[in-house]
């Protein structure tokens, strides 16, 4: 889309408001020792910080038993919890101070957020104005979910960042690039799985399209590599250290027992969805409807602690809402104003938690009503109609001139 220079200007304006709100809001944090030493970002600081010190293994629980000690007073099962590759982030933070690390990687996770927020919206041409983009960032920026992370200093917007660039990449047709650039989705894979699954199932059904799994095999060995030289056996120790993980219960957990029924046949809807869809591509609307769908429906379906990973459904509403307007224009606006009534119920909901003693703590499971349940929900709902094949045009009958026969 062509720009003024006046709407240029408007933007770099945009960009250096949120870079100086993101330096800002890191600063604020960083200040707190509180938010440090309790942040996700202190135990693998910690972890990477004994294995580049005393090659002490990544995953050993001592270290996990140091930390939690130091911040809880008592020993907590945890762990690193995260593929080794993951050093590719927290081994440089190692080298650093840990009030300096925390500052850098609270500021990084914002700019991962925002730049891919950017690149997907820009991509797909929407919002169309200035004005209008600059709103869809703002609420961004106001999104209960991103603050918890932000908090937090979680690892969910590498993903997040990560998907955008792929998804630019596939619009490009540059599918070696996008294969290469989608092993981003697994540094965290709790909450991309499903999105990843349905990338590769994709790119089985057109030769042209392999050069994805290139890519992606071959970054994907490079990644395993540097981590094998830097944690040897890294794999099964990863694996083995999964079973001390405290994960709350999904979505579906709350509703339904066993709930890997109900999960296992929503994973395999989405499937279905993807086969029907094989020949979208990357710039179509039903392609959009397909990987909105695997974003949320996972949301639906991992367990997982708090909203943080609920920080990816900016990115599922970018992919949805231009995709309507084009393909489906009349469920554009009921998809708009559902998506906002959810966002702003969401921050009722925080606000009203918050607003007597007697009901702290229901601040966050009444906002996760709204952000892991509500929103998925409505967004799998909406990008389903993307992905059906457009209804053929009904023949109009023409009535026949007077005088003449039938």
């Amino acid at each position: 889309m062509e720009m003024t220079p006046n709407e240029k200007k408007k933007l770099l304006i945009l960009a250096a408001v949120g870079l100086l709100f993101s330096v800002a809001f890191a600063l604020v944090l960083n200040g707190s020792p509180a938010v440090r030493y309790r942040s996700d970002i202190y135990l693998r600081w910690y972890a990477s910080e004994k294995l580049l010190a005393e090659g002490r293994n990544l995953y050993d629980p001592r270290s996990a038993e140091e930390v939690t000690t130091l911040v809880h007073g008592e020993a907590r099962q945890t762990n690193y919890f995260y593929p080794a590759p993951m050093l590719l982030f927290t081994g440089p933070l190692a080298l650093l101070p840990f009030r300096t690390a925390h500052l850098v990687w609270t500021l990084a996770g914002q700019l991962f957020y925002l730049a891919g927020l950017w690149i997907v919206a820009r991509a797909v041409g929407w919002p169309r104005s200035v004005g209008g983009f600059t709103i869809f960032m703002s609420i961004s920026v106001l999104f209960i979910p991103y603050f918890q992370h932000t908090i937090w200093s979680q690892f969910n917007t590498i993903g997040l960042l990560s998907l955008a660039l792929c998804y630019v990449a596939l619009r490009r047709g540059r599918y070696l690039l996008a294969g290469a650039l989608a092993t981003g989705l697994t540094f965290k894979p709790h909450t991309t799985v499903l999105a990843l699954g349905f990338l590769l199932l994709w790119a089985l059904f057109e030769r042209r399209r392999w050069r994805f799994y290139l890519g992606f095999l071959v970054i994907g060995a490079v990644l395993w590599a540097l981590a094998e030289l830097a944690q040897p056996g890294w794999v099964l120790d990863f694996v083995g250290s999964l079973g001390g993980y405290r994960a709350s219960a999904s979505v579906l957990d709350t509703v339904w027992n066993p709930y890997q029924i109900p999960a296992a046949v929503l994973c395999l809807a989405v499937v279905a969805v993807v086969v029907a869809s094989r020949r979208a591509s990357p710039a179509s609307p039903a392609f959009a409807g397909c990987l909105a769908l695997s974003l949320v429906a996972w949301f639906l379906v991992v367990p997982a602690i708090g909203m943080m990973h609920a920080v990816l459904l900016p990115v599922a509403a970018l992919l949805l809402l231009p995709a309507l307007q084009e393909r489906r224009p009349a469920l554009y606006r009921p998809a708009l104003y559902g998506l906002a009534l959810v966002y702003l119920l969401g921050i009722a909901a925080f606000a009203w938690g918050l607003s007597s003693p007697e009901r702290y703590g229901l601040h966050t499971r009444w906002s996760q009503m709204a952000y892991e349940a509500a929103a998925p929900i409505l967004i799998g709902l909406f990008s389903i109609p993307l992905v059906l094949p457009p209804r053929a045009p009904q023949p109009v009958e023409v009535a026949a001139p007077a005088g003449e026969e039938a």
